[in-house]
C-alpha cells in the first residue's frame, strides 16, 4: 500500500493516457513526479496542474537508466505509462520493438536500485490479442491468461504495422514479468486496457496535435470522413478516465500487486455512436456522417474482454460510451471554436 504522503513517479506523463493518471493522482493527495523528454513539455505540464505536490524530471530517452535513477529517487511507485504509439515508423527494431522492451527494462532496473516497492505498467490489449485466430473479430472471451504469441523475429519481419505495434506491447510486458521473476524485490501490476478514447487533460494547443483515438472522433463528427461511417475496427473499448483510475486504486490497494488486468468499459460501434451524437446535437448534424441509422456496421462477430477481475479486486465501475463520446464531442467542438 503507498501512503498518500508518498511520492510517485509517472513516466510518459504528457501523453493521453499518463496526463490522467497525474490528474488523479494529485487530486487524490499523492505527490507526483512527472517524468518528461523535454523542458519545454515539463514547464506546460506544471502550468496546466499547478501544485506543491507536483515536480518534473526531465528524461529524454525512456531507456537512459542513469537519467531514470535520478528520475526515481525517493520513489515509492513507478506508473510507466511510456511507450511508443505510432505507425509513422520506418524500422520495426529501432524505432518501435526495442524503444518498447529495452525502456521497460530500464525503468524495472532503474526502479530497482533506488528501492521503488510498486510499479504499474500500461500495458495493452494488444498483448492478449491474438491476430493469427482472427483478433477483436471473434467469437472468443479474452481473459487475463490470453497472450498475443507474436515473437520479436516474427514483428521484426512483418510489414503489418499494427502487428508490430502490439508485438511490442506483449514483448515488453513479457520481458517485465520475466524480470521480476530473476529479480522480485518489487511488487509488479500491469494494465491491458483495449482502445483508450475520452476527453483530454493533458496540454494541447490544436486540433492537429490530438492523439490517435481523439483525432479518430474529431474526424469522425467534423466532417472529415465524406459522409461515410467509418467501419468498427476495434470494438472493445474504455473510457481515459476509468483507465487512469485503475492506475490510482492500484497504489492503495494491496490486492494489485502481482496481477495482470483487463480494463474493458464498453463495446462499440459506429454507426451507433453517430446515431447518438445525431440525436442530441442537432445543431452539428451537418459535420456528422448519416451512415444507415438503427443498423449496426461491424462485419463480424465481436470478441468479449473479460474485465471482471478489475471489477472484483479493485472495485472498478465504467463510464458509459455514451458518456465518453458526449464529453469528448463537446470539448473537440470547444476547441474548434477557439482556434
Amino acid at each position: 500500500m503507498c501512503p498518500k504522503d508518498e511520492l510517485v513517479a509517472v513516466t510518459g506523463a504528457t501523453g493521453f493516457v499518463g496526463a490522467h493518471i497525474v490528474k488523479q493522482a494529485l487530486e487524490n493527495g499523492y505527490a507526483v513526479r512527472s517524468v518528461v523528454r523535454s523542458q519545454e513539455k515539463g514547464k506546460q505540464l506544471l502550468e496546466h496542474f499547478p501544485s506543491s505536490n507536483h515536480t518534473v524530471s526531465f528524461v529524454p530517452d525512456i531507456r537512459d537508466k542513469e537519467a531514470l535513477e535520478k528520475a526515481f529517487h525517493g520513489v515509492k511507485v513507478v506508473q510507466h505509462v511510456a511507450s511508443p504509439y505510432t505507425m509513422a515508423f520506418d524500422d520495426a527494431r529501432s524505432e518501435m520493438l526495442d524503444p518498447a522492451i529495452q525502456g521497460t527494462l530500464a525503468v524495472l532496473e532503474a526502479a530497482d536500485k533506488q528501492g521503488v516497492e510498486h510499479v504499474i505498467i500500461t500495458s495493452s490489449y494488444a498483448a492478449i490479442n491474438c491476430y493469427e485466430k482472427g483478433g477483436a473479430i471473434r467469437d472468443y472471451t479474452y481473459t487475463e491468461d490470453d497472450w498475443n504469441p507474436a515473437t520479436y523475429e516474427d514483428a521484426a519481419a512483418s510489414p503489418n504495422k499494427v502487428y508490430i505495434y502490439s508485438a511490442s506491447k506483449a514483448l515488453a510486458e513479457k520481458a517485465a514479468w520475466d524480470y521480476l521473476q530473476k529479480r522480485p524485490s518489487f511488487a509488479l501490476t500491469t494494465f491491458c486496457p483495449p482502445g483508450i478514447v475520452g476527453p483530454i487533460v493533458h496540454p494541447v494547443k490544436a486540433l492537429d496535435q490530438l492523439n490517435t483515438s481523439c483525432a479518430n472522433v474529431w474526424r469522425l463528427i467534423s466532417g472529415q470522413t465524406n459522409g461515410q461511417v467509418p467501419p468498427t475496427l476495434l470494438p472493445q473499448t474504455v473510457d481515459v478516465r476509468d483507465v487512469a483510475k485503475a492506475h490510482v486504486y492500484a497504489m492503495s490497494n494491496p490486492r494489485s500487486k502481482g496481477e495482470r488486468f483487463i480494463l474493458r468499459g464498453y463495446y462499440i460501434d459506429m454507426q451507433v455512436i453517430v446515431d447518438y451524437l445525431r440525436e442530441i446535437f442537432p445543431s452539428h448534424r451537418a459535420t456528422i456522417p448519416v451512415g444507415e441509422p438503427g443498423t449496426r456496421n461491424q462485419p463480424g462477430p465481436v470478441a468479449r474482454l473479460d474485465a471482471s477481475k478489475a471489477e472484483r479486486l479493485l472495485g472498478m465501475t465504467w463510464t458509459t460510451w455514451n458518456e465518453t463520446y458526449k464529453d469528448l464531442a463537446i470539448q473537440l467542438w470547444d476547441m474548434s471554436e477557439k482556434q
